[in-house]
């Protein structure tokens, strides 16, 4: 609990440079209320950083070193901007700070269990290892194909991830996001209680009200939170995107409960913000990619000119090279698992490999089998995909709540003065069929399947009745209450675990391994029923045949190449 507690704030402050200086770089000011823009600033730096150390590991590996050497570097920006940190800190009144401070306790033990998700074992801790041990390592999909799904995400953690905890502290970045969640719906749920919310808040709250439940109470998304999983961020920054496209539409016509001043839009301008959160997460996992073409379009119709489509191809291109670099070196495919534009490398996979990685996750042909005989082959896989998991079902009833509010919330939009409805539902519907198309599983884009539903609830709750007026500032009372009575039931119903997570979490699972060797590269395969490495040393593989090392003086730090060039035919 302490370590994570400890680098929460560290990364929390060195996010919040990067994304300040962004904001004050840009001009951007359409983030006018202090909590909002130390949210923004927050989100944009973490990103922005997770992309720097991706890059930075084509230079050198992601050590607790270099981790520690980029801290330093943001930690001056910090030093920068403390004037308007103080500022921020003196807007918190005595209350705030009580529930602050309860929540990143609850938050910390919270994901200070054990890391069980299975993706972990498989490739996620394996993947951050090479990263902070040898950094871009060309081949390594050849050890395991799941090393082509690279993640910036798995930069961040490498440096946050020293060797003699790793395997304790893992899941530290996923703790930090669902505490910006918690701490972001706090703050949005504090304003709805004062009176002081604008659509934007009520829209936060709306949305994480879905999403938090869904994370904490199902077996399946519990155990992927806490956990290195991209998935997390990613759901957190498709909010995160809707939030600020809403933000940016009415800042220029007034927020519904107070008018902002007039702006013309300028090539550089709150518009970006989007955009950049948006190729962001792209850069996490490729699930977010309906999230760059909404962005970029909402950023170029702000004022339809060939310059800003330019600019904004330019801002998409420039935070996508780290990873569709990576992509080449790590499997020989920028997009992997997409084989299309796969390079010709001495260690690209083949085609078939790539295919049947993408068939894993996209393939509803291959997930049931074959279809009884008279039934129609679509309508038998949707009851089998229906049955398969009780999170699929949520996802049609979200998809069919959107699709029904789509008209209703448009209409009260209007009498209301709310702007960019149609914006959020694009990105939901949007984001939603593709992902049912391609990847039909909710982990996968919860934040597409919550926004429509949350925007709509937005829309007709920011104007409340008298009765619910007079009782908001009592729920604000009670927040450091409830906060604080979480903490003492954790304290009393948890001793006995309270005491070996106080500082770290517990080790993930580990496995006896053999080991195994394929021409000149020696490697460790994993005694267990699904073969996953989980701790195990590297290089560790599920079994390969036909690798050698590119240089063997160099060791698997240089890579992998296929065996005399003896590439499988496609």
């Amino acid at each position: 609990m302490l370590y994570s507690i400890a680098v929460w704030i560290l990364l929390g402050l060195a996010s919040w440079a990067v994304g300040l200086t962004v904001l004050k770089g840009l001009q951007i000011r359409c983030f006018t209320r202090p909590g909002d823009r130390f949210i923004i600033a927050i989100c944009l730096g973490l990103v922005l950083l997770s992309n720097v150390l991706l890059a930075l590991a084509f230079i050198t590996a992601l050590s607790f070193g270099v981790g520690i050497g980029v801290g330093i570097c943001t930690l001056l920006l910090v030093y920068c901007w403390r004037a308007e940190l103080n500022q921020f800190w003196r807007t918190l009144s005595p209350s705030d700070w009580s529930s602050l401070l309860a929540v990143v306790v609850i938050v910390a033990y919270y994901t200070s269990r054990k890391v069980t998700w299975i993706d972990a074992g498989l490739y996620h801790f394996g993947a951050t290892r090479w990263l902070a041990e040898f950094g871009a390592v060309p081949g390594v999909a050849l050890l395991l194909d799941n090393f082509g799904f690279t993640s910036a995400w798995f930069a961040l953690t490498a440096p946050l991830s020293p060797a003699a905890i790793a395997p304790r502290v893992s899941a530290v970045t996923n703790g930090f996001v669902l505490l910006m969640m918690m701490l972001t719906g706090l703050m949005a749920l504090r304003r709805c209680s004062f009176g002081r919310a604008w659509v934007t808040d009520w829209f936060m709250v709306a949305s994480l009200g879905l999403t938090l439940p869904i994370l904490f109470l199902t077996t399946f998304m519990s155990a992927i939170l806490v956990s290195p999983s991209p998935d997390i961020p990613v759901i957190f920054l498709t909010l995160m995107v809707a939030w600020s496209l809403l933000t940016v539409i009415n800042h220029r016509s007034g927020a519904p409960a107070q008018p902002m001043a007039q702006s013309t839009p300028q090539l550089l301008d709150g518009s970006l913000v989007p955009l950049i959160l948006a190729t962001g997460a792209l850069s996490i996992k490729l699930t977010a990619l309906p999230l760059v073409p909404v962005t970029l379009l909402f950023y170029w119709t702000r004022k339809s000119d060939a310059q800003r489509l330019l600019v904004g191809s330019a801002v998409t291109l420039l935070l996508l090279l780290p990873i569709i670099a990576m992509g080449a070196v790590t499997s020989g495919c920028p997009f992997y698992p997409v084989s299309t534009f796969c390079l010709d490398l001495p260690w690209t996979l083949s085609t078939e490999q790539a295919n049947e990685a993408a068939e894993v996750i996209q393939g509803w042909n291959r997930w049931f089998g074959t279809p009884p005989a008279g039934a129609h082959p679509l309508f038998w896989r949707i009851g089998q995909w229906l049955q398969f998991a009780k999170l699929n079902s949520i996802m049609v009833l979200l998809l069919l709540v959107a699709v029904i509010l789509l008209q209703i919330t448009r209409k009260a939009a209007r009498r209301f003065h709310v702007k960019g409805i149609l914006w959020l539902f694009g990105l939901g519907i949007v984001g939603m069929g593709f992902i049912l198309l391609q990847a039909p599983m909710i982990r996968f884009g919860l934040g597409y399947f919550v926004a429509p539903t949350a925007v709509a609830i937005a829309v007709f709750i920011s104007n409340p009745s008298p009765v619910l007026s007079r009782w908001r500032p009592k729920l604000v009372q009670l927040l450091p209450v409830v906060a604080w009575g979480t903490v003492g039931l954790i304290v009393f119903s948890q001793r006995s675990q309270l005491g070996e997570r106080l500082i770290l979490p517990p080790a993930m699972p580990s496995t006896r391994t053999v080991v195994e060797r394929s021409h000149d590269v020696t490697y460790l395969l994993p005694v267990n029923e699904r073969k996953l490495c989980w701790t195990a040393p590297l290089p560790c593989s599920r079994g390969v045949d036909n690798i050698q090392l590119r240089n063997p003086e160099k060791g698997i730090e240089a890579g992998f190449a296929w065996a005399n060039g003896n590439k499988p035919d496609d």
